[in-house]
C-alpha cells in the first residue's frame, strides 16, 4: 500500500469516527428534547404535526423515527469500523 491510500485511509477512518460521535452527541440531544416534549406535552407540538394527531400517535411515531434512525447510525458506525479494521490489516502486512 502506498503512502497516498494510508493517508486517505487514515483521514476516511478519522472523519467516520468524528462523525460517529457527533451523531451520538446529536442523537442523545434529541432524545433528550422528545422525552422533555412528551412530559411537558406543549400544544403547539401537535400544531407542528397538523393538529389532527394525539400525544400518542406522536410519541408512536417518533419512537418509530427513533428506532430507524439508530439503526441507520449503527450500519453507518458498522461501515466505519470496517475500515479501521482494513486499515490496521493493511498496516500490519505492509
Amino acid at each position: 500500500m502506498n503512502d497516498t491510500q494510508d493517508k486517505e485511509l487514515r483521514a476516511f477512518v478519522a472523519a467516520g469516527w468524528r462523525a460517529a460521535v457527533i451523531g451520538a452527541i446529536v442523537f442523545m440531544a434529541v432524545w433528550g428534547l422528545f422525552v422533555l416534549m412528551m412530559h411537558i406535552q406543549p400544544d403547539w407540538v401537535l400544531d407542528l404535526w397538523g393538529g389532527t394527531i394525539t400525544w400518542e400517535t406522536a410519541q408512536t411515531v417518533s419512537i418509530w423515527f427513533f428506532a430507524a434512525l439508530k439503526f441507520l447510525w449503527f450500519i453507518f458506525l458498522f461501515f466505519v469500523l470496517l475500515a479501521a479494521l482494513y486499515r490496521r490489516q493493511l498496516k500490519r502486512f505492509a
